[in-house]
């Protein structure tokens, strides 16, 4: 790792040598600051969220669905204690869904605002019910359906457009039901007089429905934190400090980054990310709370994607990453030189066995990977063809 930084260090300083004007200078200085010292959570943006349990989402032309599985497990409509109405779940032959933004956010699934939600019967397609859902925050994970809720972040008391958080600022998690039903659930920030920050903006609720994943405090506080509550009480039932994990752990730096709960609600996954690249993963048990940390091979990136439920994590070969295109472009050019291409591996986290998918001549080439399912792992070639690779 430091090896890299030296090399992306000495390019950028040769770069700034070779070019006098003086605001190409500058602009590569403030990459080069945001490099080195930004924990820069970019590549969480390339996480596909999907939960795959009694809720089965998935994409589908330019909407996000989700559906009712066969599971008998929770399949009454359930009443909470604190409302006086009826809180209305998906039956198994409908299905939520809604639509996607388009081009390069649509790809991150984010939602057309305002958000609209459609519930449809499962095998005519017809509409049986729709709502819509305003002042949801605009962000990478905003919303994620379940059977028995749309979970979304609300934001009241701020413009975008300024970016400025207006006295009586609040952030919260809410949940709606499949016929509107609508209550705040978690106070994530606030600005009665000043801004007063609890989680931040990304969350995680488990295909059951019994807990969310939340962020406290940020990199460099002593109270940085992941932490899971119970949906029901709001008491947090697990949390894991960075001070803690790092301490016990002192090759892992970097920040929480959110993956995905196994199907059977029972293990959350995530990651630790140090900008561009992931040291490690973590995997929290819901039975026990206890977690488990697992080292990576070479070079992992944000964007590579690990598989919950077998523990499957692609990854690629001699990659680099500087946040410069001019850059990124001389680094190809040297490989090309010295003729280093690029191999696409998929190693197991719990086995420690890897598999060679596919090698090529283009270096820094990254195949856009992503599990169709346990067994299928779609990638893209240098020519933009597709391929699937099943693993036994």
């Amino acid at each position: 790792m430091q090896e890299i930084q030296i090399m992306i260090f000495n390019k950028i300083k040769d770069k700034i040598a070779k070019n006098k004007n003086i605001y190409f200078g500058v602009g590569l200085i403030i990459v080069l600051l945001l490099f080195v010292f930004g924990d820069i959570a970019c590549q969480k943006h390339y996480i596909k969220d999907k939960q795959k349990s009694i809720v089965k989402t998935n994409k589908v032309g330019g909407t996000i669905i989700a559906s009712t599985s066969n599971s008998n497990q929770d399949k009454s409509n359930i009443k909470p204690s604190t409302e006086q109405v009826e809180w209305k779940c998906l039956k198994e032959d409908e299905e939520a869904e809604y639509p996607l933004e388009k081009g390069s956010r649509k790809k991150l699934g984010i939602p057309q605002y305002p958000l609209t939600v459609f519930v449809k019967d499962k095998d005519t397609g017809k509409e049986i019910f729709n709502f819509q859902i305003d002042n949801i925050r605009d962000n990478m994970h905003p919303v994620e359906l379940h059977k028995c809720g749309v979970y979304v972040i609300k934001v009241f008391n701020y413009n975008p457009k300024k970016a400025k958080h207006e006295l009586g600022y609040k952030a919260e998690l809410w949940k709606y039901d499949y016929a509107g039903n609508e209550k705040s659930i978690i106070l994530l920030a606030e600005k009665p007089k000043e801004f007063i920050s609890y989680y931040s903006s990304d969350f995680r609720v488990d295909p059951l429905e019994r807990y969310v994943v939340l962020e406290r405090g940020y990199m460099g506080k002593d109270n940085y934190a992941l932490v899971i509550k119970d949906l029901k009480t709001k008491e947090d039932v697990f949390t894991l400090t960075a001070k803690d994990l790092f301490k016990q752990n002192p090759e892992l730096k970097g920040v929480f980054d959110f993956r995905e709960w196994t199907k059977d609600s029972r293990y959350f996954w995530g990651a630790i990310s140090a900008g561009a690249i992931v040291p490690g993963f973590f995997r929290i048990d819901t039975k026990t709370w206890q977690y488990e940390i697992f080292s990576v091979p070479e070079w992992i990136g944000g964007g590579d994607q690990l598989n919950v439920e077998t523990g499957w994590v692609t990854y690629h070969t001699d990659m680099v990453w500087t946040g410069v295109y001019q850059i990124n472009e001389e680094i190809k050019k040297e490989h090309r030189e010295k003729g280093i291409g690029t191999k696409f591996y998929i190693y197991n986290l719990f086995t420690k066995k890897k598999i060679l998918i596919y090698e090529t001549d283009e270096p820094l080439w990254f195949t856009g990977p992503e599990w169709l399912s346990n067994t299928k792992l779609e990638y893209k070639l240098p020519n933009g063809e597709k391929r699937i690779y099943r693993v036994e």
